[in-house]
């Protein structure tokens, strides 16, 4: 095993088994078993678990951001509902196709660690390009009220949807996800928007 593929390769056997068997459950030597390495490589390519754990939430951000920053530019032209609900929609489409990302930076709770911060984290980065998407229609005269309580209220819903998705996928009958993700976002719009 070399350089990036070998990390690469600890970061997704790391993964697995943080979202498997729980964070505090694994061992570095869990780690380099399953990734079929000795313990003293691992320990070259990351000093602890919590290093480990960094690096994917890092990854995790910058893709995450990727998607929202993505639908924003792409209907930057288009009306405000329409930039809005795709932005929304970004966020679902994210964790529907990145569901061990989505699990380990929304799901889990790693805001103990000292390294994982949260303040000006890209966790905060992606609600901040919410709130100034809200912001944007508050200017523009389409949406009024408290910019906090509908960034958070967005932002609960949209993370609610996201997580029934992923954690009841198969153990609960779903429509069509995109015309439920749409129904749950134009609902919730036609409330906000004037």
């Amino acid at each position: 095993m070399k350089g990036s593929n070998t990390k690469d390769q600890i970061i997704a056997e790391a993964s697995k088994l943080f979202l498997d068997e729980g964070y505090e459950m694994i061992s570095m030597r869990k780690i380099a078993t399953k990734v079929g390495c000795s313990p003293t490589n691992l320990y070259r390519h990351f000093q602890n678990k919590e290093d480990i754990l960094l690096v994917l939430l890092e990854r995790g951000y910058s893709v995450f951001l990727s998607y929202i920053q993505q639908a924003i530019d792409q209907n930057k032209e288009l009306e405000f509902r329409i930039k809005l609900k795709q932005a929304l929609k970004s966020y679902v489409n994210f964790g529907l196709e990145n569901k061990e990302y989505y699990q380990l930076m929304f799901i889990r709770n790693f805001e103990h660690f000292d390294r994982v911060v949260i303040g000006e984290s890209d966790r905060m980065k992606g609600f901040n390009l919410l709130a100034n998407l809200i912001q944007e229609g508050m200017e523009k005269g389409l949406v009024k009220g408290d910019i906090e309580v509908i960034s958070q209220s967005l932002w609960g819903l949209i993370h609610g949807i996201t997580s029934l998705l992923i954690t009841f996928k198969n153990s609960f009958h779903w429509t069509n996800e995109q015309s439920l993700i749409d129904f749950h976002v134009d609902t919730y719009l036609k409330g906000l928007l004037k």
